[in-house]
């Protein structure tokens, strides 16, 4: 570990983040523990003798540790929680300014609103809330008013604020948890677009300028491209995946290639070769320098979320290495990636994406090597087999590192995503390079970009077909309930004890011993925890909510 410094700062910063969300430590005691424990630090090393040196680094580990805590405690030290007595304020009255504007869709446009004041019949609310505003109205109506919005508007808006959907069954998703992340305390909706009044057209230009870029794009994806594949690349290209059907991401989940409708290192790799290849005239220097700009610009119109942020730093950390006479080290990149989302915000711990993301780098790092080494010992005359089998070998490292979180968030076990992702990840890159070059010769020569458009529509059918046979409810999946935090915890001391085997023992059938005796052991232990939601050979009755309406579970 000696040559990563920073993964051992980042895994127990970590830590302190993942302690202080479960113990709820007041940041007071916190402050006291860290200022002693860093006394105590430098106390300890002054005395450069070995005992003192070991308290002393054992201390750090800990300040770090309870550093961790205090940041995480420190950034939600204010509350994000539904702040009105009324879960639904009818025909409410907001005065506020738009802060992010959504892309369109169809019917309907979405905005986030901070509030000045909030007024309904019964009472005033002075203050600043944050609100997530949907105004629904025929196409052309809303589409005048999209082209009116402006971030930074100063506005009135007419509608009915609600509180947003909890976790009201055993496994449902937390709506109301995922907005308060994003500092989201409501819902306002309204079914006129004249409910919208704009009182001042002030904008803030950095931002409304990245809106106006991806608008831009989006209606010349829109006009270039059918309703299928504009939904496709506005996901890909934008970050957006809301025009995408929820049929058609079902299969993407079923087929295990869900993460090709997200915007993630994979993309981001394809456009640094899109910019190497096109700045490919230019010194050195300069093509680098105009790469790290591109792909800066990129990263601020996808909107920086993690997966993007994470690729980005790594990519331009591969960029300066040499320039800087230093040697890249992709765990080091990494880590440093981790921990500057994390000082922006720590609650991305816990976001999906940034967990899907880094556990499919992180065991891509690890086992990819191995895998290589393997394949090279196999000494094949053949390049196209060799390339087959690390592909393979690194597509299944990416999907060993992420199955926790995939079973966690989608209970379903795949069991077609290597032979889905050996054609779905290409094909991806294809339909997004095209996306691009269909983009920018539709904005100069219009037709040009039909003809290239048409040809992207024609992958893009071909992939949601694959797709589609691929993540058929017949065997393209099994379900996976009761996958829990433990269960992950298991998965992964054993998947370290797998690793740690391996490379320790020398012997091919002690190798394949000790390995299903380790994942036998994984299975048994992972059962430990397992329950029935309602009880064998007792009658129970289980009251569900589905919203408007009653609705029972009898066994």
């Amino acid at each position: 570990m000696s040559n990563y410094p920073l993964i051992r700062f980042v895994i127990i910063f970590v830590a302190g983040i993942i302690v202080q969300s479960v113990a709820h430590i007041q940041i007071f005691y916190l402050f006291i523990i860290l200022v002693t424990l860093i006394c105590f630090t430098i106390i300890m090393l002054l005395f450069k003798k070995k005992n003192y040196e070991i308290a002393g680094n054992i201390s750090l580990l800990l300040a770090i540790v309870v550093f961790g805590s205090a940041y995480y405690s420190a950034f939600n030290q204010i509350e994000i929680k539904y702040p009105f007595e009324k879960p639904k304020l009818s025909n409410a009255h907001l005065f506020g300014q738009i802060a992010n504007i959504e892309l369109k869709k169809e019917g309907r446009i979405s905005f986030s609103l901070i509030t000045d004041s909030l007024v309904t019949k019964e009472k005033k609310y002075p203050g600043s809330y944050k609100l997530l505003c949907s105004i629904y109205d025929d196409d052309i109506s809303i589409e005048k008013l999209f082209n009116r919005l402006s971030i930074g508007n100063k506005i009135y808006l007419e509608g009915t604020v609600q509180k947003p959907r909890d976790e009201r069954n055993p496994g449902e998703y937390d709506y109301e948890k995922y907005l308060s992340s994003k500092g989201i305390v409501a819902l306002v909706n309204s079914y006129k677009a004249e409910n919208l009044k704009i009182v001042s057209n002030n904008s803030d230009y950095l931002p409304n300028l990245v809106f106006q870029i991806r608008k831009k794009i989006d209606v010349k994806i829109n006009e270039l491209h059918n309703k299928t594949t504009a939904g496709l690349l506005r996901g890909l290209i934008l970050a957006d995946r809301k025009s995408i059907d929820h049929e058609v991401k079902n299969e993407f989940v079923n087929a295990g290639v869900v993460h090709i409708l997200s915007v993630s290192g994979l993309h981001v790799g394809y456009i640094v070769l899109i910019f190497i290849f096109t700045f490919g005239r230019f010194s050195i220097t300069t093509r680098y320098v105009l790469t790290v700009i591109g792909l800066l610009i990129y990263m601020i119109i996808t909107g920086a979320d993690a997966p993007i942020f994470r690729s980005t730093v790594m990519v331009l950390i591969t960029l300066a290495a040499p320039a800087l006479g230093r040697e890249y080290n992709s765990l080091n990149a990494l880590s440093l990636s981790a921990f500057v989302i994390l000082l922006i915000d720590p609650n991305e711990l816990f976001n999906p994406s940034f967990q899907l993301s880094f556990s499919a780098i992180l065991s891509l790092v690890l086992i990819y090597p191995p895998v290589n080494n393997a394949v090279n010992k196999l000494n094949l005359n053949s390049k196209s087999l060799r390339w087959l089998l690390l592909f393979l070998g690194s597509s299944l490292a990416a999907q060993i590192g992420t199955l926790p979180f995939t079973l966690t968030y989608f209970h379903r076990l795949s069991v077609t995503a290597l032979l889905a992702n050996f054609v779905v990840i290409p094909l991806s890159g294809m339909i997004v390079g095209l996306g691009i070059l269909t983009i920018i010769a539709g904005s100069i020569i219009n037709w040009i970009g039909f003809v290239f458009g048409a040809s992207n529509e024609l992958l893009t059918y071909f992939m949601y077909w694959f797709v589609g046979l691929m993540g058929s409810a017949k065997y393209s999946y099994i379900i996976i309930n009761q996958f829990s935090t433990y269960d992950a915890v298991v998965f992964y001391l054993t998947l370290v004890l797998i690793f740690y085997l391996f490379k320790k023992l020398f012997n091919p059938l002690a190798k394949v011993v000790s390995i299903s005796l380790s994942v036998i052991l994984m299975v048994l232990f992972m059962k430990l925890d397992n329950y029935e939601l309602t009880p064998k050979n007792v009658l129970s009755v289980i009251a569900v909510d589905v919203g408007q309406g009653d609705a029972f579970l009898l066994k």
